[in-house]
């Protein structure tokens, strides 16, 4: 056995699917492996996983969760090469969604509910409805 330890800075790119916005949760996997010793003469072992966060940023609205790879996300198997093993870990990005639902959802609902005033203001009385439903419309579009 071979015991090898490196800290590192690492840069990777996450792809992200953002059909579900605000509520989604991202999950990028990071995996590093040997491309010419399979696993019969070589098996990475992640036995401990660490990370350092230097500070919670303010913009990224995301709530940061890292663990060990699956077993099944361990192995690269390539055919008639044979299987390789992987070393690396999963990032799973949940978004706080809470901010969005002040902003947005709660204030669009709310304005929604008093638009349906109008409804109970009698037709004949055209600038009344005119005036609440072009003021809330203003409103809307400024948010």
């Amino acid at each position: 056995r071979i015991y090898y330890s490196q800290a590192t800075s690492i840069t990777f790119i996450c792809p992200m699917l953002f059909d579900s916005f605000p509520l989604d949760t991202q999950r990028c996997k990071f995996q590093v492996g040997s491309y010419s010793y399979d696993m019969s003469r070589m098996v990475f072992d992640v036995s401990t996983l660490g990370y350092i966060q230097n500070s919670q940023s303010i913009i990224l609205d995301y709530e940061i969760i890292i663990k060990n790879l699956k077993k099944n996300d361990r192995i690269f198997e390539a055919g008639a090469l044979g299987n390789f093993s992987l070393a690396g870990f999963e990032m799973t990005l949940s978004r706080h969604v809470m901010s969005y639902i002040i902003t947005y959802y709660l204030p669009s609902g709310l304005f929604v509910v008093v638009s349906w005033i109008s409804f109970l203001i009698p037709p004949d009385i055209v600038p009344g409805r005119m005036t609440l439903l072009i003021t809330l419309f203003l409103v809307l579009v400024n948010i």
